[in-house]
């Protein structure tokens, strides 16, 4: 039975402190300098995973074709 009033208590505290639902200080600052933080290092990190996924590929890429034409001359 006391399970039950967990959520509804968590309810009414985040209703009552709603401070606490802030994600983090640097994204509702008031400074543009630290707006601008937050926003090139969000960028910077959603860029760089896809830039090292695409290098991979594209070296994968070409040590494919330089393998495949060594073996294309061995048999020719």
């Amino acid at each position: 039975m006391a399970r039950r009033w967990i959520p509804v208590l968590a309810l009414v505290l985040l209703t009552v402190l709603p401070e606490t639902l802030l994600a983090c200080p640097v994204c509702f600052d008031a400074s543009a300098e630290n707006r601008m933080a937050f926003m090139k290092t969000a960028i910077a990190l959603t860029v760089l995973p896809l830039g090292i996924v695409g290098g991979t590929g594209m070296w994968l890429r070409k040590r494919w074709r330089e393998l495949t034409s060594e073996s294309d001359e061995d048999l020719g």
